[in-house]
Parts: C-alpha cells; structure tokens; sequence
C-alpha cells in the first residue's frame, strides 16, 4: 500500500509537470466512444502528401533538371556583347559603339561534359531511391500505427466489458453480503 501511495505521488508529479495543472484539480472522467478509423488503404493514400514524400519529389524534379543542363553542355554556345561608349579616341573617334558575337564549339570538353551528365544522372537516381525508401518506411509506420490503434481500440472493448463484467460481480457479491 505505501509503494502504491508513492507511485501515486509520482504520478500526480508528472501529470502536474506535463499539464501544467494545479495540484488540486478534479479529473472527471468522459466516456466518449473513440471513432473507428478510416480504411487502411484510405490513410495510405495520403503518403504522397507527406512534407518528406513532397521534398524528395521535388528533390526528384530538380535532379532530372539539373541532368537535362549537363546534357546541353555538348551544345554549342553563342554570346552577344555591346559596349557604347561616351567618348572614344584614335581611329575609332566617330564610333560611340560596338558589338561582339563568340560562338563556341565544345570539342574538347567532352570528357568533362560527359562526368557531369553521369554524375546528374547519379544524383537523378539516388533521389529516387530515396524516395523508394523513404515511401516504404513510412508506409511501414504508417501500417504499425494503424496497427496499434487498431488493438488499443480493440483492447478497450474488452476492458469497458471486463468494468462491466465486474460491476455487475461487485453488485451481486454486494447482495448476498
């Protein structure tokens, strides 16, 4: 009985602690019946919208993104620069200004070009395989919460009978007493 006294000191501690109540406050108890859960299948369509699940997509859609401007590295590339000049000495005096055109062919920066295409590829494929796992270890926690949900639902059908079951014992004994 003193242990039992003094867990339920450290109880009230706790509780205390945690809610932030004062000491004397009355608990009353509410008997509302929890709502059964939505099918399972029901639940697990929302994993797409998980914040992780969306992260990893647009991780997903930035590395295919990011292959798509390593590719265009084979490509020629063309600058266009102007300059206009207030003032200008020599030959060009008459001149306030000028354009440049450079056209530049990638010839020997194919090795280069090609390590960066199959390093986006890599990262390419990395997201989503970590989006693979990331969508498998949430469906597995996913299916455990349900799970335990589930049974502690279950779990409290068979104590609210077992009160009831020992109520009506303890009204009977009472009688014969």
């Amino acid at each position: 009985l003193a242990a039992a006294e003094g867990q339920l000191i450290t109880a009230w501690d706790q509780f205390i602690l945690f809610t932030g109540l004062p000491r004397e406050v009355k608990l009353v108890e509410v008997r509302d019946q929890p709502k059964p859960p939505p099918p399972l299948q029901e639940v697990l369509a929302h994993l797409e919208s998980r914040p992780d699940v969306v992260a990893l997509n647009a991780q997903i859609e930035s590395a295919k993104s990011n292959l798509t401007v390593a590719k265009a590295g084979h490509l020629p590339t063309l600058a266009v620069a102007g300059n206009y000049y207030l003032t200008r000495q020599g030959t060009q005096q008459g001149n306030s200004w000028d354009v440049g055109a450079t056209l530049n062919f990638p010839l020997f920066a194919g090795g280069l070009v090609k390590a960066q295409v199959r390093e986006a590829s890599e990262r390419s494929v990395e997201a989503e395989f970590l989006l693979g796992q990331t969508k498998r270890q949430a469906e597995i926690a996913i299916r455990t919460a349900y799970n335990n949900l589930v049974s502690a639902l279950d779990q409290l059908k068979a104590l609210e009978s077992a009160l009831k079951s020992t109520e009506d014992n303890y009204r009977e004994q009472e009688k014969n007493y």
